[in-house]
């Protein structure tokens, strides 16, 4: 399993670098075959691009939420929008003959960023023989510097790597969100996810992975935002201890279990790409703050520190480089890494809210079964696992809707039009706690209405208990009488039924 979900984030991952940096690079005039913007040092090329991550996220985020208003948000569209900025791109840095990317920048992104004035902002084309390092001192540091990003996003998957299941409410919520989006399903698509769509059209993966492996992706673009302002500080040591010091932080993180960025958290990435970029840049500091509105307008805490540290620097971007403001950027970049970890460790204890199995097992599923040609009725959390794969049941509805008497008949059928129908059913029903409703969340559930109960929620654990025990009855006196009944996944907690069922028949 381990290796199947290791594919799954290679997947992930590479879509995340060709849409978050190497297309808006491309779309600005870079031609990456040459080596741009990667040959004018660390100094120079991590601003570059940093302003290509915060414009290819504003567009994917703006992209995403106005296709979702108009149900268009699919991959063909989404690839082909991506197609188009990559030819248009090309053939603006073929027409200018360009060394350098900012005259190509500007004749793609000034229609679309004419709203605001970028005067005031440091030029990134006038650092390229100032700022540029290459000392073998430096080399050397950026190497370790290199190692420890890699230490740190091996131990962010870890989990995800071992866990198909999730460990917030609020993370399946988005997931379906994502889902919902992507099959082009929601008019009102959430900000938390809209900017991930170009991720499940380029993966081929549906949304629960997507979201799975992007937390820690975004978190270690967070420790990467972090250690590029720590080099301003100080171009030497700082970076190596910087990075050992937020690498142990991150560590302790992950260890008690937060390893899913939540919108708030999302955001603070955001944040900090703001203040990290304003400096060079005041529009794409905008942009970046824009981005974390839009990805969580109730997270105060991260958007005050933002908006105070951009005011600041503001009136302080004339400066040169290596200045007091960009010191002060440096330090406010810091505070709003300290203000993720507070909403990494502000979400409480990870609850169980679906086995393992239960996530595994929807996983096997989707991996040996055609898309769209089979069903899984069980509870709320495994439609976060099948969105855009398969169809999915409540189990409370099945429930409510046949009696044992309608399906011990040897002419009954399921009224399913899918190849193949899996029940799931919890041997140990699962003690999710009465802690939904203190969290915000609610939930609506049709209620069973056979003569044993009237209504229940998969939170109750009388209520779960009752309905698994009723679900077990209901296909047992279907097997009775069929043939067509089989186990497809069976543990001590968790039973798969699989129903052979050939539409028509």
């Amino acid at each position: 399993m381990i290796l199947f979900s290791a594919a799954d984030f290679l997947r992930v991952l590479l879509a995340f670098l060709f849409v978050f940096l190497a297309l808006p690079l491309i779309a600005e005039g870079h031609r990456l075959w040459r080596g741009e913007p990667f040959t004018y040092g660390a100094q120079v090329s991590a601003p570059l691009v940093l302003r290509a991550f915060v414009r290819a996220s504003f567009a994917a985020e703006a992209a995403g939420l106005l296709l979702g208003r108009v149900k268009l948000c699919l991959p063909g569209v989404i690839i082909a929008a991506c197609l188009v900025a990559c030819v248009r791109g090309m053939w603006v840095a073929r027409r200018n003959r360009l060394g350098s990317s900012e005259a190509g920048s500007q004749a793609v992104w000034n229609p679309l960023l004419s709203f605001l004035d970028d005067r005031a902002s440091v030029s990134l084309s006038s650092q390229l023989d100032v700022f540029t390092l290459r000392s073998p001192r430096l080399s050397q540091h950026v190497r370790l510097f290199g190692c420890l990003i890699g230490l740190t996003l091996l131990a962010g998957i870890w989990t995800p790597l071992r866990q198909a299941r999730f460990d917030h409410e609020q993370t399946y919520l988005r997931a379906v969100s994502l889902g919902a989006l992507t099959q082009a399903q929601t008019s009102a698509p959430d900000g938390s996810v809209a900017f991930l769509a170009p991720l499940v059209s380029f993966s081929g993966l549906n949304a629960a992975p997507v979201v799975r492996f992007t937390g820690p992706i975004l978190a270690t673009v967070a420790l990467l935002l972090v250690a590029f302002s720590a080099s301003r500080i100080r171009a030497k040591s700082a970076v190596a201890v910087f990075a050992l010091i937020l690498f142990a932080g991150l560590l302790f993180s992950w260890a008690n279990g937060n390893w899913e960025l939540l919108p708030a958290s999302v955001a603070a990435v955001y944040a900090i790409a703001a203040i990290a970029i304003a400096p060079f840049s005041l529009r794409d500091g905008v942009l970046a703050a824009v981005v974390a509105l839009m990805i969580a307008p109730r997270a105060w805490l991260v958007l005050l520190v933002c908006g105070l540290s951009l005011l600041v620097l503001f009136a302080l971007a004339r400066a040169p480089i290596r200045s007091k403001p960009f010191r002060i950027a440096s330090l406010a970049t810091i505070v709003g890494f300290v203000a993720l970890l507070h909403y990494q460790h502000a979400k409480g204890p990870a609850q169980v809210y679906q086995y393992e199995s239960a996530a595994r097992a929807c996983e096997e599923i989707g991996r040996r079964f055609h898309r769209n040609e089979w069903l899984v009725v069980s509870p709320f959390h495994e439609l976060a696992c099948t969105y855009g794969q398969g169809w999915h049941v409540e189990l409370s509805d099945f429930v409510s809707k046949f009696n044992i008497d309608q399906v011990s008949r040897s002419d009954f059928e399921f009224p399913y039009e899918s190849q193949h129908v899996f029940f799931f059913v919890e041997r140990r029903p699962l003690r999710v706690g009465p802690h939904l409703a203190a969290a915000g969340v609610s939930w609506h559930y049709a209620p069973a209405e056979s003569e044993d109960w009237s209504a229940y929620l998969y939170g109750d654990p009388l209520g779960r208990a009752s309905l698994e025990y009723r679900t077990a009855e209901l296909l047992t006196a279907y097997g009775s009488s069929h043939s067509n009944l089989a186990v497809f996944y069976a543990d001590e907690n968790l039973v798969v039924f699989t129903l052979r069922h050939t539409p028509g028949t």
